[in-house]
Parts: structure tokens; C-alpha cells; sequence
């Protein structure tokens, strides 16, 4: 109902200020006419840090139902603000709606986000190791609701055992191992995206379909994750297991987080935030089911 509708102002690669005028927003950046823009066609504004934003916007923006994300120099999200006094503004009901999914939808979810994590790392897997590769996509299609035979688990122990990530190498998440702080470094940047996807949607990022770790507050992110990390692992394993991870690495990483995702040319941010929205819906019951997006290698990258 919400994904048609649902309109993101997206300020954070801007240099300028956002200010009110007469019930609108007015956007003015460098060397680009100013754009205003009604309060009743926004949803959400993402500010990032070359925005002037004054107190008087902010409170607009609450009375007009509209929430602010804060963002960094990367456009991840560090802080948000909602409006307190509208209970039912839309942010709200769709939240309410995630938060009030029933089991068998969750458990359907899930195993499809799994179903297309472990097809999307046979595909990264190709380069590497036919026949494992192979395996994995078998597996895949015996993923069952909610995962009930652990594939998820199992697909893990035969990717990273046939990755050339060196001599001995165990996935250990904050290692601190070359190769370790590789993947660590760009999980974090994939996970801000993530994060940025599921606010962008309106959901509550702390309530996941699998992970549901009270202490978690960003528990859908890393549900919602999981089919995009093997885009990323294909870049890492660009690099050499031992490669330092300096200054220039890092940009590899960042930019690895914003590659192209499928055929159609779409990026993983791109791909992202229409999974998320379509999440959204789901929560709504506007859809019955997940199309969950999945990792397919480009021809000269096998």
C-alpha cells in the first residue's frame, strides 16, 4: 500500500540548507535552483553532514509527519527523529504492522532470505570451486520455511572451506586476522546501508524475522543482509588474503558496497531499499510472499 506512495528526500550528497516556506520545504544546494517541496509529499528526509537543517525545519517536520535520518559522509544513518505527538502516522501503523506479523509469515521470510543467500554464494563460489558451487545451488532449493535442517549453517562450512582465503583461515567475525579484517570492514559498511534500507521503509529495525536478539537494535538489517553479502565477498576476494587493510583498501571495500547487484545494472543500495519496501508490504499484507533479490555473478567475474 506504502511502496508506491512512500517518498524519500535524499539530501545527504547535498552542500547547502534546507529551509520552510509558506508549508513547504525549500532545498537550496550549490549552483542548482532551489526546490521546494511540500511537507505533505514527504515521508522521510535523509540530512547529511554539509546540510544546514535550523530548529524550526525540525519541528515542521514533526507536525507534518515527516521523519528526519540523520546521516554521515558515507549516507549512513546516526540518529533519527520522529514525530511523538501523531500515534498514528504511517511510520507508525507500519511498524505496528511488523511488529505484529504472525509466525508462519516470519519462518517464510526467512527461509526465503536464506534460499537466496546460499544461491548467491554458489555464485561467488563459481570462480573458485565448481563443484562446491554446485553443491550450494542444489541446496538452496531444499530451504524449507524457517530453515528448519540449519542449510543456512551448512552451506557456510562448504563456502568459506572452498574460499582462497588463505592458508588455515576460519571466518572468525573481529579476528583481527588480514583477511578477517577484510570482511569485517566490509560487512560494516554493507550493514550501514542496510540499516539506512530498513529506515528508509518505515520498519522498526529492531525486530527481525530471525534475528531477534533483545540487545540487537538493528536485528532486521542483519536479516535483510544476508543476500547481499556474497556481492561483497566476490570483492574482497579481488584482494590478497594478506593485503593490508590501509586507507586505499578501504575505498576498494566502500565502493564494493555500491557495485552492480544483477542484471538489470541495479546497485546494491538501489536493490536494497525496493527489498526493503517490498518487506514493508509484506508486513502490511499487501503481499503474500517474499521475491527476495539474489546475487547473480556477472559473466567475467566467473
Amino acid at each position: 500500500m506504502y511502496a508506491t506512495q512512500w517518498r524519500v528526500i535524499d539530501c545527504t550528497e547535498s552542500n547547502g540548507s534546507i529551509r520552510i516556506k509558506r508549508g513547504n520545504l525549500v532545498i537550496s544546494t550549490e549552483n542548482v535552483d532551489s526546490t521546494l517541496i511540500p511537507f505533505s509529499d514527504c515521508d522521510l528526509l535523509f540530512v547529511g553532514p554539509n546540510m544546514s537543517v535550523g530548529a524550526s525545519v525540525i519541528q515542521q517536520c514533526a507536525r507534518y509527519d515527516v521523519s528526519l535520518l540523520l546521516c554521515d559522509w558515507r549516507g549512513i544513518p546516526v540518529a533519527g527523529l520522529y514525530p511523538w505527538e501523531n500515534q498514528h502516522n504511517r511510520i507508525g501503523a507500519r511498524q505496528s504492522a511488523q511488529a505484529n506479523i504472525s509466525e508462519p509469515k516470519r519462518k517464510n521470510a526467512w527461509g526465503r532470505i536464506v534460499k537466496s543467500k546460499i544461491f548467491g554464494q554458489a555464485q561467488t563460489l563459481k570462480r573458485y570451486d565448481a563443484s562446491a558451487a554446485r553443491f550450494l545451488t542444489e541446496l538452496s532449493k531444499h530451504v524449507a520455511s524457517g530453515d528448519p535442517q540449519n542449510c543456512e549453517a551448512q552451506a557456510a562450512r562448504v563456502y568459506w572451506s572452498s574460499l582462497p582465503n588463505g592458508k588455515g583461515f576460519h571466518r572468525i567475525p573481529g579476528n583481527g586476522d588480514t583477511r578477517n579484517g577484510q570482511y569485517d570492514y566490509a560487512y560494516t559498511i554493507l550493514r550501514g546501508r542496510t540499516i539506512r534500507a530498513v529506515l528508509g521503509a518505515g520498519l522498526c529495525t529492531s525486530l527481525g524475522f530471525f534475528h531477534r536478539n533483545h540487545s540487537n537494535f538493528f536485528a532486521l538489517a542483519d536479516d535483510i543482509i544476508e543476500p547481499f553479502r556474497p556481492a561483497v565477498d566476490s570483492a574482497v576476494l579481488t584482494l590478497t588474503h594478506d593485503q593490508p587493510l590501509d586507507a586505499k583498501t578501504k575505498a576498494m571495500l566502500v565502493k564494493a558496497s555500491n557495485r552492480v547487484f544483477d542484471e538489470e545494472g541495479e546497485t546494491i543500495p538501489t536493490v536494497m531499499n525496493r527489498f526493503a519496501q517490498q518487506i514493508g508490504r509484506y508486513c502490511e499484507g499487501d503481499i503474500d510472499r517474499l521475491n527476495v533479490p539474489k546475487w547473480k555473478a556477472l559473466d567475467d567475474e566467473i
